[in-house]
């Protein structure tokens, strides 16, 4: 018997019904099956559980990677958003491939994620963390170092530190480049930049990007497009690569990131 968890996207009908569908037929076949509003997940995951399963878009999907962050458990990827980059399964052939994942035919390919640190507190983040103008309209001031080394200052509405998962998001919105998957580093993009000819840069593994909104500046902190937290002036935030990975459930070819996004791109 396996347990698996199905995450879904509560505001959608379509996601819950898909996930009901999938309780009631794992259930039938002898697995302990347990739903799960992506808006209301526990402090702490459901330990033991063999594989979840997300009914959603990529907001779902990165709500149930940050939940079982850390642990063996691999998330499986139902593709019900616009463009779903991190889908696996189309909703048509979910009963039909499920016996295989199920069965542990499949191959784990693991994310990195960032962890940033702000005024004591920790958060983790597998798309991108961003530090981006308030409530003013006007652009903020930040300070960017990297290893305790000053690199730039940007006039802007905010900068994107993205994983390679995030350099499809809002780092590729911003104009970042696209990254590989698999590729440890992060992606640091501004968001409409004023006269600055740095727009992107890439940092390796091992560093640490520190972000300090200057004096009388209103920023607000973003974590996957999910928390706001509202900075104080010249509050620093601190992002690095952190020691725990997201874990997906594959079944395709490895390469296969580099055809889907061109066509989900051109789409």
């Amino acid at each position: 018997m396996n347990r698996i968890a199905l995450v879904f996207q509560a505001f959608k009908q379509d996601s819950v019904k898909m996930a009901e569908e999938a309780a009631v037929w794992l259930n039938e076949r002898g697995h302990q099956a347990e739903l799960y509003s992506a808006f209301d997940l526990s402090p702490e995951c459901p330990e033991q559980t063999s594989l979840a399963i997300s009914f959603g878009g990529d907001g779902t999907t990165l709500r149930a990677a940050r939940w079982f962050a850390g642990t063996k458990t691999p998330v499986l990827s139902v593709r019900m958003g616009t463009l779903s980059f991190l889908g696996e399964v189309h909703p048509d052939e979910l009963f039909k491939v499920l016996p295989d994942y199920l069965e542990g035919d499949f191959w784990v390919e693991e994310r990195a994620m960032l962890e940033g640190h702000f005024n004591g507190h920790t958060a983790y983040a597998l798309n991108d963390i961003v530090v981006a103008r308030g409530g003013a309209l006007r652009a903020v001031r930040i300070d960017v170092a990297v290893d305790g080394e000053h690199v730039t200052r940007y006039l802007a509405d905010g900068i994107v530190v993205s994983t390679a998962t995030g350099s499809t998001a809002y780092s590729l919105a911003a104009g970042g480049p696209v990254v590989a998957p698999e590729l440890r580093c992060m992606i640091l993009t501004p968001i409409a930049p004023h006269l600055n000819v740095l727009h992107s840069l890439v940092v390796g593994e091992t560093s640490t990007i520190q972000l300090t909104p200057l004096p009388e500046q209103q920023a607000l902190l973003t974590v996957d497009g999910h928390e706001d937290i509202a900075l104080a002036p010249e509050m620093a935030v601190s992002v690095k690569l952190a020691d725990c990975h997201s874990r997906f459930a594959r079944r395709g070819p490895r390469g296969v990131f580099y055809r889907s996004i061109a066509a989900k791109l051109h789409r």
